[in-house]
């Protein structure tokens, strides 16, 4: 009789897949990006800070203190030192970043005046126009790139302070 109610009553077991993983996982970068290596740190300042207030929650003997500041100490140190390497990269990255600025600014000036020497050997060398004109673009390509140079060393002062 049992197994007759087995019969009836049988419910066919599904299979459960396995969740598949996400693709974004699986792929391999070389290094942490900047943003990832700040989120990295704030969230370990973060875990750290909840301990600390577990900690002074709880009462804790006067030699456990001491191996916790102890500990504190070289954490501090060691994200100190994290954080100089970065600040030391970034400055670096700024410095690359204004040299080839500036010297993409001298090649495209370079380029500019060669164009304007090649137009005014097409149009003549007789006139006096040409040469006022010729004065006059120079001035004007001089005040540009002065005017971004010292638009750079403005970013650049408010960059470090």
């Amino acid at each position: 009789m049992s197994s007759s109610r087995a019969r009836r009553t049988f419910v066919p077991t599904s299979t459960v897949a396995p969740p598949q993983q996400q693709s974004q996982e699986s792929v391999n970068t070389p290094g942490l990006t900047l943003p990832q290596v700040i989120s990295l740190i704030d969230t370990r300042l973060i875990t750290l800070e909840q301990f600390m207030k577990e900690q002074k929650t709880t009462s804790a003997p006067a030699n456990a203190s001491v191996i916790n500041s102890d500990a504190t100490a070289q954490l501090h140190e060691e994200y100190n030192h994290r954080f100089e390497i970065l600040t030391e990269e970034i400055m670096a990255m700024k410095d690359l970043l204004l040299k080839l600025q500036s010297y993409t600014m001298d090649v495209n000036k370079a380029l500019y005046e060669e164009r304007i020497h090649v137009f005014s050997d097409l149009g003549g060398l007789g006139n006096s126009d040409d040469g006022e004109a010729e004065a006059e673009v120079e001035t004007e390509v001089e005040t540009a790139a002065q005017g971004l140079k010292n638009l750079i060393n403005g970013v650049t002062m408010t960059l470090d302070e």
